[in-house]
């Protein structure tokens, strides 16, 4: 004979509180990348969770931080099977060179199934090559601390300008073949 039943209905899904693919940076040098999914749900002890690995064609939209809807993706995330949620695990892409794109879904016990999150990023796994640099007139001599800069280089797309070593401070700035 039950005395008491309690019942808890529960028509939340699950709480994202960080998505972060490979470590939070925007360029990959391999095409697999770390995953760190950092998630709750306030009644459910244990999450399931769907990945769908996706494609951004200009790698530009990665860094404009597109919408998850917008990568282009081989197939639907519905399609995607669900497993068991892991906060940190890894995801290989199938391309080793480009824009890249990772949609994600999570649910609870009861079935309740967040929107679909995603992050991009660039996997560039070839360095730029002929690299030259010009200071000044490139005689080595100069008389001023803002010297002109004369800057070639094939398949560079960013660059970082500063005085500092290893440029720990310099923003990434797109590619110029010059710079003071």
């Amino acid at each position: 004979k039950v005395e008491q039943l309690h019942l808890l209905r529960d028509s939340d899904p699950p709480a994202f509180e960080a998505l972060i693919l490979n470590q939070g940076d925007l360029y990959g040098t391999s095409n697999t990348l770390s995953l760190q999914v950092v998630a709750s749900d306030q009644y459910s002890e244990t999450l399931e969770m769907r990945t769908n690995l996706c494609t951004v064609p200009n790698a530009n939209d990665a860094i404009n931080v597109l919408e998850p809807d917008e990568y282009q993706c081989d197939e639907d995330i519905n399609s995607q099977p669900w497993t068991n949620f892991a906060s940190n695990s890894s995801v290989t892409f199938p391309t080793t060179e480009g824009g890249v794109g990772l949609q994600i879904q999570l649910r609870d016990f009861a079935g309740n199934a967040t929107a679909i999150w995603g992050r991009a990023t660039i996997i560039d796994t070839v360095a730029p090559q002929h690299i030259s640099l010009t200071v000044g007139n490139g005689s080595g001599l100069i008389n001023t601390l803002n010297v002109p800069v004369t800057l070639a280089a094939t398949g560079a797309d960013f660059m970082k300008v500063g005085t500092t070593a290893g440029l720990p401070q310099a923003p990434w700035q797109t590619f110029s073949t010059s710079a003071s």
